[in-house]
């Protein structure tokens, strides 16, 4: 299912205040589904919550909000670019959390290849602990001007 996109020419205002689109994945042997949801990560209940970062470990403000809001932590130090830090979590609507440098902390950007890698440590460590439900934001579309 593919949620509403792209702003029409009455709504770009309202649309641009709201959430980037968030990619919901399941991983089920009998149902492979990719859901594309104008929403937060953090809107709805997942095994494993992707949360974007710079290589520093640092996080765009309203990320830091809603990290903030739901007592997760807003920083977790340095983080190879292309990686992912993973971590248990108390946090309602997951069980795991997964830190993503999505974003050269030198350079500020993103680039194909180190989503790509993100993507594999993600689809590898999903794989590995029988995780289900992954949310996801579009990695290096916001702060990596992808």
């Amino acid at each position: 299912m593919v949620g509403n996109l792209l702003p029409t020419s009455h709504n770009v205002d309202v649309w641009a205040r709201r959430a980037y689109p968030t990619i919901f994945i399941t991983l089920d042997k009998r149902k492979k589904m990719i859901q594309i949801i104008h929403g937060s990560i953090f809107d709805t209940k997942c095994d494993l919550l992707i949360v974007p970062c710079d290589s520093g470990g640092g996080v765009t403000r309203s990320v830091f909000a809603n990290l903030n809001e739901h007592g997760l932590p807003t920083r977790v130090g340095r983080i190879p670019y292309g990686k992912v830090y993973f971590r248990e979590s108390k946090y309602e609507f997951a069980s795991t959390i997964g830190y993503a440098a999505s974003v050269n902390v030198e350079t500020d950007t993103s680039e194909a290849e180190a989503i790509s890698q993100i993507a594999h440590e993600i689809v590898r460590y999903a794989i590995d602990n029988q995780i289900r439900i992954i949310n996801i934001p579009l990695l290096g579309t916001g702060a990596g001007g992808m």
